[in-house]
Formats: C-alpha cells, sequence, structure tokens
C-alpha cells in the first residue's frame, strides 16, 4: 500500500478522481463515522451497491461477530483516531454472505463531508485462509453426524445443523437438559480437560519418547471420552476430544447414530446363546438312552436279582440306581430349561389325584434320603382333586424335595398337601416342603429362583447340581398359574410352598414338542 496516501490531504476533486482510479479498495467516511463515498474497486469486492453501502455504518455493514475479531461499536478500530496510523489485518463480510480477508489503515482526509478514508486491499494469503476455514465450514456445517463444541463447564458452545435437528427431535428434561446429549457432560468436559493438560505437561518433560498428547487421552485413559446415549429408539455414541486454540480449550463432541450396530450386536448374541443352548441340549437329550438303559436294568436287577447279590453289591447296584436318577433328572432339567427359554414348553392337561401323586412322589425320593439316614415324612390332609398338568407337578415336588434332601445333612424332610386360601389364588391347593437342612442367607433368596443359582456357593461346594432346578420349578409353576414362597432361617432349615389354583384356563398350549 503506497505511503503517499497519508502524506497528502486531496482536495475534493482529488478525492473523486482518486475512487474513480486507485487500484485498492477506498471508504470514505463522514465526520459521524457514516460511509459517504466508495471505490469502485470497494464495491466490486465486498459486492456492495449505493443502496447497501450509502450512509451505512462501516462497523455495521463490514465487521465479522467472530470470536476473533469480536468488538463493540465504541472499540471499532475503523473509526478514526488520533493514535499512529497502522496497518491492521482482519476478515470483512461481504454483502454475498463470505467472508473477505483484508489488510486496512484509516487515514485523515478532511475535504468538505470526507473526515476520513479507509484504504484496503485483499490479504492473498489469508484469503486462502478464509477459503479454507469456510470449506471446512461446510464440512462441519452439512455433516450428517451431530458435531458440537462445549466449553470446560459441559455448556454447549457451538451446534451444527444435525446437533440442532437431533435437539428438536428429542427435546429436553425438566431441568433443561438436552436428551440427546449425556447427562454427564459436564463432568466428561472437565475429567477430558484435565487429562489433556496432564498429558501435554508429560509431553513437554518427556519429549524424548514423541508420544503425541493426542495418545495420551485415548483407551488409556479408561475410555472416559466416549459415551453412549439412548434416546427414543435410537443409541448414539459421543466421541470427544479437547482442542487448544489461542490458550483457549474447548471440547469437541461428535455423535454417531450405532442403533443399527446395537442391534446386529444384540442379534448376534442372542444368535450366539441360542446356538450354544441348542448344541446342549441336543448333547443332553442324547444321554437319555443310554441312562434309561442303565435305569432300567438297575431297576431290573434289583427287583428280580436282589437275592443273589451280597449285601455290600446290592447297596452299590442301588447307589448306580439313585446316581442315575440323579442324572436324568439333571439332563430333564436341562431340556426344561432350554424349551422354557425357546417359548416351546406347552402342557399335558388332565384331572388326578394329589394325594396319590404326593404318595408316588415321596416313595420314589425316600431312596435318596437313605444314604444320609434322613427321614422323609408325608402327610396329606385331603384328596386334592385337581385339573392340571401331572407330570410337571410331579417334576416341580421332585426338584423341590431333591433340593432339600441335598441340602440336609441331619433330621428330615417334611412334605404336607392341604387345602389354603391365597389373596391372589383364591381357594388352592398347597405342598409344602419343610427341612431342617442349611438354609439360605436372607441376601441369597431374591436370586434363588435364577437360572445357574445356588443358595450359597462357597458354603455348598461339595454340593452337586447345575442351579436350574429351581429356576425350572418357577417357571413350572407359573405356567401352572401357580405361586410358590420361600421362607428360610440360615443354618435352621427352610419351608417352600407350592400353591395350585384348583383349576386354571390352561386351554391351548398345545402339546409337548
Amino acid at each position: 500500500m503506497p505511503d503517499n496516501i497519508s502524506n497528502k490531504l486531496p482536495t475534493l476533486g482529488e478525492t473523486d478522481n482518486w475512487f474513480a482510479l486507485w487500484p485498492d479498495g477506498l471508504i470514505a467516511l463522514d465526520a459521524s463515522g457514516k460511509i459517504v463515498a466508495l471505490s469502485h474497486t470497494a464495491e466490486q469486492w465486498l459486492h456492495l451497491d449505493c443502496e447497501q453501502w450509502q450512509d451505512a455504518d462501516p462497523h455495521h455493514l463490514l465487521c465479522t461477530p467472530s470470536r476473533e475479531y469480536h468488538h463493540t461499536p465504541d472499540e471499532c478500530p475503523l473509526r478514526y483516531s488520533e493514535q499512529e496510523v497502522k496497518v491492521r489485518s482482519t476478515s470483512w463480510k461481504c454483502a454475498n454472505g463470505h467472508y473477505l480477508a483484508v489488510d486496512y489503515r484509516v487515514l485523515p482526509c478532511i475535504n468538505g463531508k470526507v473526515c476520513s478514508i479507509i484504504s484496503f486491499t485483499q490479504n492473498q494469503e489469508d484469503l486462502h485462509n478464509q477459503y479454507e476455514m469456510e470449506k471446512f465450514s461446510q464440512y462441519v456445517e452439512k455433516s450428517p453426524a451431530p458435531i458440537a463444541e462445549f466449553d470446560l463447564n459441559g455448556q454447549l458452545l457451538f451446534g451444527n445443523s444435525a446437533l440442532q435437528g437431533l435437539l428438536l427431535d428429542y427435546g429436553f428434561d425438566e431441568y433443561g437438559l438436552a436428551l440427546a446429549i449425556p447427562n454427564n457432560i459436564q463432568d466428561a468436559c472437565g475429567r477430558l480437560a484435565l487429562d489433556w493438560e496432564t498429558c501435554e505437561d508429560q509431553h513437554n518433560q518427556n519429549d524424548e519418547y514423541g508420544d503425541s498428547v493426542e495418545n495420551c487421552i485415548g483407551e488409556e485413559s479408561g475410555g472416559q471420552n466416549i459415551i453412549e446415549v439412548k434416546v427414543g429408539d435410537r443409541v448414539l455414541s459421543w466421541y470427544f476430544h479437547p482442542m487448544e486454540l489461542d490458550d483457549e480449550t474447548t471440547i469437541m463432541g461428535y455423535a454417531f447414530d450405532i442403533t443399527a450396530q446395537k442391534a446386529a450386536e444384540t442379534l448376534a448374541e442372542k444368535q450366539k446363546s441360542r446356538a450354544r443352548k441348542d448344541f446342549y441340549a441336543h448333547m443332553v437329550h442324547e444321554f437319555r438312552n443310554p441312562l434309561n438303559s442303565i435305569l432300567g436294568f438297575s431297576e431290573l436287577m434289583i427287583k428280580r436279582q436282589a437275592d443273589s447279590f451280597e449285601p455290600q453289591a446290592l447297596k452299590r447296584l442301588k447307589l448306580i440306581h439313585s446316581s442315575g436318577k440323579q442324572l436324568c433328572d439333571l439332563v430333564t432339567n436341562t431340556l426344561d430349561a432350554s424349551k422354557i427359554e425357546s417359548g416351546k414348553m406347552s402342557l399335558q392337561i388332565s384331572e388326578f389325584c394329589l394325594k396319590s401323586l404326593g404318595e408316588d412322589i415321596s416313595e420314589q425320593m425316600r431312596v435318596l434320603c437313605e444314604p444320609k439316614q434322613l427321614e422323609l415324612q408325608y402327610i396329606s390332609v385331603t384328596e386334592g382333586r385337581i385339573c392340571s398338568d401331572k407330570s410337571k407337578i410331579r417334576q416341580i415336588i421332585t426338584n423341590l424335595i431333591s433340593n432339600a434332601i441335598k441340602y440336609t445333612n441331619q433330621g428330615g424332610v417334611t412334605l404336607i398337601l392341604s387345602s389354603t386360601a391365597d389373596p391372589e389364588l383364591g381357594e388352592c391347593y398347597s405342598f409344602l416342603i419343610s427341612d431342617t437342612g442349611t438354609g439360605i442367607p436372607e441376601d441369597k433368596i431374591a436370586t434363588l429362583f435364577d437360572s445357574y443359582q445356588q443358595a450359597d456357593e462357597h458354603l455348598n461346594r461339595d454340593i452337586i447340581g447345575t442351579g436350574l432346578g429351581l429356576s425350572v420349578v418357577k417357571s413350572f409353576t407359573e405356567l401352572l398359574g401357580g405361586k410358590i414362597n420361600v421362607t428360610s432361617t440360615y443354618e435352621q432349615g427352610s419351608e417352600f410352598e407350592l400353591l395350585l389354583p384348583y383349576a386354571s384356563d390352561l386351554s391351548g398350549l398345545g402339546d409337548d414338542s
């Protein structure tokens, strides 16, 4: 920019010639700081016509409302002052919406209405930078992924169009917090900023290691810069990263919709679990044939050839038979649990007598009491005519008695059949199974009927079981429209009460698969 423009006070006519011929942009201001003239070059560069610039305030017309160039009208450097004239660099907004990088200075020019002249040229380097910035801003603004900038307190400073749409779609909670943004954003921003400062200090002190600051705050910091948010039927994964500019640190956040990915992961996990369960179910099912042979032949030998065995050999044969029955129960429970989980379990409804069923079960289960020298007592105060699934009730009571025997080392087990009334079921039958065993800790009762759970595993490591028996009991009971209640005193014993309605609407469940 030639220096002689500031060393000469032009006449009014000379000013007109300057505005017509001068290659740089010129803006003339009057005493109030309003624009009274623009050179042809200035009009071209700024894309302004006479109606737009006439008597306009240059601050409101040109100055960029950005953090880097922000100032008030009274502080505007476009107003002439008595201070030393110097060249300044800035970015002005043009009438077409773009920005123009310029070098300018304000010169005195006292001729008629003109009191000062702003002379400016395009800054080609800044112009290129401005172009790159505008291009980058378009990337951000048109990105389909939400992008946000936060201060260190988690306050939102900027959001692109995608984020604005997201906030409009899902709104805010009663505290004014955006539902699509992590509710712990304040803590996350503060933690990331602290990690950034710590890593920067380490990087400056240990520069010979060559690790970048960015490498310090990824998964090594516990992965806290990635937060998942479930909003509506979508799952968003937010990635946060500190950004430092002019000694000011802010946090950039990028959100990605991972709903489809999560759905695929869930489906894959379900399919994997289903395949594993099907494999085990088929494998366990194959145990049944050899088990039935063991049970059948051992029972036949006990009934028909007991006299031909020595007492010790007969005892071992009975142990083989009872162990086979235990293994058969495990196989049955495993298959039943698999059917229940897959929704393939069904009922066979018939009318029968609970009293005789209890007698059959008691006689069968007394064999398991003999090795421990326990007493199994059965008391029935009702005939118990019921319309239900006989095999399911048999399995429920068998599992409960088997569990009672398993966890009882002294004393015995009692089975009582009676009629009772329940607030939910009304008139119903009750099977009460009580024991004098180890009892159940109070904090374990809530999870007692979960699959693969045992009441107190670290105290009962010598007790064999899959933890499926009570899970099957609960599922069968609910399937039959009944209830099961548990009361227990640790190290004293437990009571399980099975409640079954006289008759329930169990139709439409079909045959067993």
